[in-house]
C-alpha cells in the first residue's frame, strides 16, 4: 500500500485491484484493503483501464447508434448486389462511414467500471474494458514523466519573469538574492529556475550568473609550530565559547594593484554579515590604528559593545596589537581584544575572506585603489550590505545592523539602505571599464 498520505500506487498495489476485481471485490473493500479512499481506486481503474472490441463472431458495426436506421450503401466505392452496407459482412463501417457513432455498454460507466467479473462477458458485443497491472504501471510511469517535462508556467509568466530576471542579473544579482528581493513574483523558486538556466530553456547561460564556478578542493592548511602563549593565538579565540566566538569581528585587507599606495581595511561582523569597507592611506599598522579610532569616536561610547572581541590574520598591517586594543577616547583604557589566526590559516577567518566575494563583484581584481575616494567606499558599502543574502532569510545584512550598530556610526560612514532592487553589484556601480588588459579604469 503507499507508504503515507499523497503517496504513489505500485506496481504491487495496482496486482491487488486486477485480482480483486476479477474476483468481484468491491471497489470500498479494495480501498480497506490498500489503505486508500474508494475515490482513489475509482480513479486508477478510470484512468488506466483499457478498451478493445473482441475478435469473435460479433459484429463490430451492429454497434453504431444509427444502426437500426442506416441507409448507406457502397462506402467501399464496389457494385455490390446488397442494398444496404450493413447487412455487408464484410462491411468496414467504423473505418468508412462518417456518420459512424459507436454505442457503448452503460454498466462501464458505473462502478467497477471495466468487464472484469461481468456475468454478460460471453455474449457481449460491445466495446470492452479491462484492467491490468501491467498496462497501468506502464501508463502511470508514462504520465509521470511526461508531467515533469518542459516549463510549467503560461508564456506571458515565462516573459514576464525572464526579463526581470535578467534586468537584476545584468546588475550583478544572484538568483537566490532576485528571489529573496521579490518574493510571490516567480511561479517557480530559485532552485527551479537555475535548472531551468542549466537546460537552456530560458536563452539565458550560465555565464550570465554572478558566480556560477566550482571552487577547487581546499588543501590542508600547513601548520606552524605554535607561538609563544601571549593569551591572543587562535586556541585562546576559541577558549573563549561558542557564544563570544560567533560574535566577535574579523579584519582584514583588501589590497589593488601592486604599486597602489592605499588598501581597503574590511571590518566583518559574521553575526550580521555586516561589512564595512574604510579606504586607508598605505597598508601599515598605524593606518589600520587610525581607521579604528575614527570607528570608535563615531560609535559614541558603544565600541566596546560591538567590536569586543576581533580575530585577524597575522600581517604586518595587524602588528601593532596594543595600538589596536588601545582607546582613543581614553588611552588608559582597552577597547577591545585581539586575537590572531594561526600562521597560514586565515581561513580560521572565512566568513570575512568569503564576503570579500561581494566586494570583488563590484571592485574586481586589478582595479587601483588608488582611483577610489571615501564616498566610493560609502557607495560600496551601501550596495553590498543591501544585498539580501539566503542565510539571512532573504534580509538585508544592514537590516540588522540598523538594529544593533549605533546610528551615528552608519551616518559618519556615510552607510543608507538601497532598495534590493536598485542594488548594483557590478563594476558599473563605480563607473569602471574593463580595458583588454583585464585592468579596470574609470
Amino acid at each position: 500500500m503507499p507508504k503515507g498520505k499523497g503517496k504513489h500506487l505500485d506496481i504491487a498495489d495496482r496486482a491487488l485491484i486486477q485480482t480483486c476485481l476479477r474476483e468481484r471485490v468491491s471497489l470500498s473493500e479494495i480501498a480497506r484493503k490498500l489503505g486508500v479512499s474508494t475515490s482513489t481506486v475509482s480513479r486508477e481503474i478510470r484512468s488506466n483501464r483499457t478498451r478493445y472490441l473482441t475478435t469473435g463472431s460479433s459484429k463490430h458495426h451492429d454497434l453504431c447508434v444509427h444502426y437500426r436506421d442506416c441507409t448507406v450503401t457502397r462506402l467501399c466505392d464496389v457494385a455490390c448486389a446488397r442494398t444496404l452496407c450493413k447487412k455487408c459482412r464484410q462491411a468496414q463501417c467504423p473505418a468508412l462511414c462518417p456518420e459512424y457513432e459507436e454505442r457503448a455498454c452503460e454498466l462501464l460507466d458505473r462502478a467497477p467500471y471495466v468487464c472484469d467479473g461481468c456475468r454478460r462477458r460471453a455474449n457481449c458485443g460491445y466495446r470492452r474494458a479491462k484492467y491490468s497491472a501491467r498496462d497501468a504501471q506502464t501508463r502511470y510511469e508514462k504520465r509521470l514523466c511526461e508531467s515533469r517535462r518542459g516549463v510549467s508556467v503560461t508564456p506571458e509568466q515565462l516573459e514576464s519573469m525572464v526579463s526581470h530576471a535578467r534586468r537584476l542579473m545584468a546588475q550583478g544579482h544572484s538568483i537566490e538574492a532576485i528571489w529573496a528581493e521579490n518574493p510571490g513574483l516567480f511561479p517557480v523558486s530559485a532552485r527551479t529556475f537555475r535548472k531551468y538556466v542549466d537546460s537552456g530553456v530560458f536563452g539565458l547561460a550560465n555565464i550570465e550568473l554572478p558566480r556560477k564556478v566550482r571552487y577547487r578542493p581546499r588543501k590542508a592548511a600547513r601548520r606552524a609550530p605554535a607561538v609563544a602563549d601571549d593569551g591572543r593565538t587562535y586556541r585562546d579565540f576559541l577558549e573563549l565559547g561558542d557564544d563570544v566566538c560567533r560574535g566577535a569581528f574579523q579584519l582584514d585587507c583588501v589590497m589593488g594593484r601592486a604599486h597602489d599606495s592605499r588598501c581597503v581595511l574590511s571590518i566583518h561582523l559574521p553575526r550580521l554579515e555586516f561589512q564595512i569597507y574604510l579606504l586607508v592611506a598605505s597598508h601599515t599598522s598605524a593606518e589600520v590604528v587610525r581607521a579604528l579610532d575614527f570607528v570608535e569616536l563615531s560609535c559614541s561610547g558603544r565600541f566596546s559593545q560591538v567590536f569586543a572581541v576581533g580575530l585577524t590574520d597575522r600581517g604586518s598591517e595587524f602588528s601593532d596589537v596594543a595600538g589596536i586594543e588601545r582607546s582613543a577616547a581614553d588611552p588608559s583604557r582597552r577597547r577591545c581584544s585581539i586575537h590572531c589566526c594561526d600562521p597560514m590559516a586565515s581561513g580560521q577567518k572565512g566568513s570575512c575572506e568569503k564576503n570579500h566575494v561581494e566586494f570583488r563583484k563590484v571592485v574586481p581584481k586589478g582595479t587601483s585603489m588608488d582611483l577610489l575616494d571615501a564616498s566610493d567606499m560609502a557607495v560600496v558599502t551601501s550596495h553590498v550590505n543591501s544585498y539580501p543574502r539566503p542565510s539571512l532569510g532573504g534580509l538585508a545584512p544592514i537590516d540588522l545592523a540598523a538594529a544593533v550598530l549605533p546610528t551615528s556610526l552608519l551616518d559618519e560612514l556615510g552607510v543608507s539602505r538601497v532598495d534590493p532592487n536598485d542594488v548594483v553589484m557590478t563594476p558599473a556601480l563605480l563607473g569602471l571599464r574593463r580595458l583588454a588588459d583585464g585592468t579596470y579604469v574609470r
